[in-house]
């Protein structure tokens, strides 16, 4: 332990929660020793981990991790949202293998290591603190190469700590990639093992436990199983005779069995269920309001948390359609309102025309919306909602008395829609948004916290599980607990199609729906022929005084998607780095 390190310290973490655990004082440069000499410098090191862990939360957005991830939100790339210039990264720069953020650090690998050769030799702590910590390194090294996997396939594994000792050292620091089953199972191997070692039962707020360790143990399985089922994106390193992208197609109930066994650990503790308390007058408010509570509900397993004024991000004020120049950024569109059904059962997308048509007419601008799965007016704000106090007056235009519309500025509402400081689509991202910001708010006052891994998204797993492996009239207790809160019917017979539909609902704006699109290997399919999404135009018609929507392409182009963007490219500069590594597919 004589190398030295930067490291974030903090004298005491009393209560992990909120910024009070995640963010600390300034790097200063001390030796291992120092380090783990106390335990509060254990804390620190371990602190460190978390920080450097990839959470795809609300400060991440489809190329980076970032402040302002506001603006390509995940849901820009499945077609499900558009920002004010009606700009995504599929038609400016195409999907140019960056999807998704690169995710290539073996710098936060390395301090794993560190910190689990390290945490064996302290005696600052208690053997059972040992135990644990060690456990959650361990969890946290799965995530780390959950990241990279998802994105890039087989890729390096170093579960070791590594050292530069003179130019004779490198043909040893120059890894290969493993095969992609390889990765997979070493980020399954490495949960089991902190399940083993005993990992906390579960997780102190911002911190990782055993039912958040299941968790990612279902999310790392059903990704593998997906990759086994349905890619046909093959690549074999000619060096090493390893499969580093594609896994044998035998393997994937193994891997099906892996994520339903995980599951239902966490149904089985008792711990969790599903947010019904937060309104029950009200389920589109009960579940918005699920995401500003966590702590309030027992729905959620893993919580990033934030805290005024050191740590915040920008989301509000990029969302909401106050007229202020930075808004309103990720705005929901056509293709996710539609995949709200009815409470009736009548499919979403029966109400929707075909390009250049008109809806039926309604009353009032939010009639359009009502009568539907409670969760779309818990993600979106729609036309005609009062929402923070204002009136969200969007308007494109008027019908006319000879039935000709009228759209120049005089026509529209005080929002108006489709130039670049408007929404493209008419409406806007209400999930994760704070009702009690002031529309006046500053650019970067949001300190909402964000789930990262809740009891909703089990239920789907277990169901997409249950229903892979043949068994689907298991999954119906789980499909049909997600759809009663939201208002819906029970129904009979769960198929693929409905527990991908209710992923969409369920987890939209959570960063979850572009990785399933992903490992379901459907993205070809879901943006083929030319895809461009789609925006409701509000137009009030003066014969009547009644509304009526108009439906339009939105946006500066169509997507266009190959298959080979089922993997990310390896940066340039790491394949010069090490020799040994092999470019991806295509790229």
């Amino acid at each position: 332990m004589k190398k030295y390190i930067s490291i974030l310290l903090i004298l005491l973490v009393p209560v992990l929660k909120g910024c009070d655990y995640l963010d600390v004082t300034p790097p200063n440069v001390i030796t291992d020793e120092q380090v783990y000499s106390s335990e509060s410098g254990v804390m620190a090191a371990l602190t460190q981990l978390y920080i450097e862990l990839p959470v795809e939360d609300l400060q991440y957005d489809s190329k980076k991790f970032d402040d302002n991830a506001y603006w390509l939100n995940l849901e820009v790339l499945v077609g499900h949202a558009l920002n004010r210039k009606g700009e995504d990264v599929a038609t400016t720069e195409g999907f140019n293998g960056e999807m998704g953020a690169k995710r290539w650090d073996y710098t936060a690998v390395r301090n794993i290591n560190k910190f689990i050769l390290n945490i064996q030799e302290t005696t600052a702590i208690t053997a059972e603190k040992k135990k644990q910590y060690e456990a959650e390194a361990l969890v946290l090294r799965a995530w780390n190469y959950f990241a990279m996997a998802k994105r890039y396939g087989g890729v390096p594994i170093v579960d070791e700590v590594l050292e530069y000792n003179g130019p004779e050292s490198i043909p040893a620091l120059e890894i290969a990639r493993s095969s992609e089953k390889e990765v997979w199972d070493f980020i399954l191997s490495d949960i089991d093992n902190a399940l083993k070692i005993g990992i906390t039962e579960t997780s102190t707020d911002g911190r990782i436990g055993k039912h958040a360790a299941l968790s990612l143990k279902a999310q790392a399985a059903l990704y593998a199983a997906c990759i086994a089922k349905y890619n046909d994106v093959t690549l074999t390193d000619s060096n090493t005779g390893k499969q580093v992208c594609g896994i044998p197609s035998q393997d994937a109930n193994a891997y099906f069995v892996a994520a339903e066994s995980a599951c239902q650990e966490i149904i089985s503790s008792g711990k969790y269920e599903l947010a019904r308390g937060m309104n029950a007058a009200n389920l589109s408010e009960n579940f918005r309001l699920m995401f500003l509570n966590p702590g309030s509900h027992k729905e959620a397993i893993f919580t990033k948390y934030y805290s005024y004024p050191d740590k915040v991000y920008a989301l509000d004020n990029f969302s909401i359609p106050w007229g202020r120049h930075n808004n309103p950024a990720a705005c929901p569109t056509v293709d996710l309102v539609e995949k709200y059904e009815f409470l009736d059962g009548r499919p979403g997308s029966s109400a929707i025309p075909q390009i250049g048509g008109y809806t039926e007419p309604c009353d009032e601008r939010a009639d359009f919306f009502a009568g539907r799965d409670a969760r779309l007016l818990g993600t979106v704000l729609v036309p005609g909602e009062t929402f923070q106090g204002y009136y969200l007056d969007v308007k494109y235009g008027e019908i006319d008395a000879n039935g000709q519309e009228q759209t120049s500025s005089e026509y529209r509402g005080l929002y108006g829609m489709g130039t670049d400081t408007e929404t493209p689509s008419s409406m806007f991202r209400k999930k994760h948004l704070d009702d009690s910001k002031l529309h006046s708010m500053t650019e970067s006052d949001s300190d909402q916290p964000f789930i990262a891994m809740r009891y909703g998204e089990v239920l789907l797993m277990m169901a997409e599980a249950k229903v892979e492996l043949g068994k689907a009239g298991e999954a119906k207790p789980y499909i049909n607990d997600i759809r009663t809160r939201a208002g819906l019917k029970e129904i009979d017979v769960v198929t693929l199609d409905e527990v991908r539909n209710q992923y969409a609902c369920e987890m939209a704006y959570e960063n979850k729906t572009f990785w399933n699109y992903r490992r379901w290997r459907i993205y070809d399919e879901v943006l083929r022929n030319s895809f461009q999404p789609r925006g409701l135009f509000p137009l009030l018609d003066t014969r009547t005084n009644q509304w009526v929507y108009k439906v339009e392409k939105i946006g500066k182009g169509e997507f266009i998607y190959q298959k080979r963007y089922y993997y990310n490219q390896i940066d340039g500069e790491e394949i010069k780095k090490n020799k040994n590594l092999v470019q991806n597919y295509g790229y």
